[in-house]
């Protein structure tokens, strides 16, 4: 019996994650500062808005540690201080997440007004990576703040704690 169990532990541990272990959330300077004060990243109306009757409240992450193609960035000329594609808050899975191409046809989103957010984006190679929580993230909940330009760590979860790091 013994090595039967250890057979279906073994095989376990080598099938596929069904999800990533970790999200990546993309903010500017103005919005962490916020986030950092209150400790939640929390829902926002959506995008959808102009879009849509309904605009449910989310908070927009992926799955590609990258900030490119995820419509962070509406324009060149855009102050620093709202530049979203600046820091990257990775945040440790949970399963109230939901992907986003899935989510957004179980809400009913119309098809073209899906069709014009991953093209207003230019996320065609992306939008598959994208993921909504429909709840605030806690602070317990991230795992690591990060400057995307540099690539180094500002904060980190350790000791039960969300450290700066100097």
């Amino acid at each position: 019996m013994a090595i039967k169990h250890e057979f279906v532990k073994s095989t376990v541990e080598k099938l596929p994650a069904t999800h990533p272990e970790v999200l990546f959330h993309f903010t500017s300077l103005f919005h962490l500062n916020r986030i950092l004060m209150s400790k939640w990243i929390t829902t926002t109306e959506s995008n959808l808005t102009a879009l849509e009757s309904v605009s449910p409240r989310v908070v927009w992450m992926t799955d590609i540690s990258t900030p490119h193609n995820h419509g962070l960035l509406f324009q060149d000329t855009m102050p620093d201080e709202l530049n979203k594609t600046f820091y990257r808050i990775s945040i440790r899975w949970n399963n109230h997440f939901k992907l986003w191409d899935k989510w957004s046809a179980e809400t009913g989103i119309k098809p073209e007004t899906k069709q014009a957010i991953i093209e207003t984006a230019e996320a065609h190679e992306t939008y598959k990576s994208w993921y909504i929580s429909e709840h605030n993230i806690p602070i317990n909940d991230w795992v690591t703040i990060e400057d995307v330009r540099t690539g180094r760590v500002l904060f980190k979860w350790e000791n039960k704690k969300f450290l700066k790091i100097n």
